[in-house]
């Protein structure tokens, strides 16, 4: 019930949008309902759980370990690998107020997802599912919810699509496992952003790049619980 709602409610976030790209004359107020999309999953999270009393529980589930020394360290990493290929494979100007100002943003937006779809959607799941099963599914349900801006806001064609599913659904899975590993959201909310602020390379090398960090942590994981036995 609450992802339907939650699909639903954010396409229809976009539809005047589309009737505007139509040609049809729709109010500028009415236009502004695009800006409620990223919110829509936030309050209707909210309402389920107030319907059953379960904001507490939330909010202590997010932060059930302190912020660890290695997720800082992990975040640094992978924002420092985002830098380097974008500045190796594109241009972009890195300039300071501009990069600050980007980041202030993208960080609440990344907190707004973050809280929704792994602090609450990953371990709502969780409980009926194996890891790896709630991470992927939890993923994809998440990059299903982007399609109606990616198509109606971006204007991405079909064919691009694909790609950008793709690319979401293994960015989801790393922030699962990392949302997991470490026990606050703070953490996955950090990394979100740095995907956001620092990975702008064409879609298909952002693709490498990530789904590379992903083989890299499970394959670490594997040789920890090895180490550990």
């Amino acid at each position: 019930m609450w992802i339907l709602l939650v699909w639903i409610v954010s396409t229809i976030c976009y539809v005047p949008l589309y009737i505007s790209q139509q040609g049809m004359a729709v109010p500028s107020i009415i236009l502004n309902i695009k800006y409620f999309f990223v919110l829509v999953p936030f309050f209707l999270t909210l309402v389920f759980l107030l319907r059953n009393r379960a904001i507490k529980k939330w909010l202590i589930g997010m932060f059930e370990l302190n912020i660890q020394v290695g997720a800082l360290a992990f975040c640094l990493i992978i924002a420092v690998v985002g830098i380097l290929f974008t500045n190796i494979l594109t241009v972009q100007d890195w300039e300071l107020h501009t990069l600050l100002v980007r980041m202030v943003y993208l960080f609440f937006m990344a907190l707004i997802e973050e809280v929704v779809w792994r602090g609450y959607r990953l371990r709502m799941v969780i409980q009926n599912k194996k890891e790896v099963e709630a991470i992927l599914f939890v993923s994809l349900e998440w990059a299903v919810w982007h399609l109606p801006m990616w198509i109606m806001r971006n204007l991405i064609g079909i064919g691009e699509i694909f790609f950008w599913i793709l690319y979401t659904v293994i960015v989801g899975c790393v922030l699962g496992k990392i949302f997991l590993r470490y026990r606050n959201i703070l953490v996955s909310i950090l990394l979100h952003t740095i995907f956001n602020v620092f990975f702008l390379m064409p879609i298909h090398i952002n693709m490498f790049v990530v789904l590379s960090i992903l083989v890299a942590i499970i394959v670490f994981e594997r040789i920890e619980g090895r180490l550990k036995k």
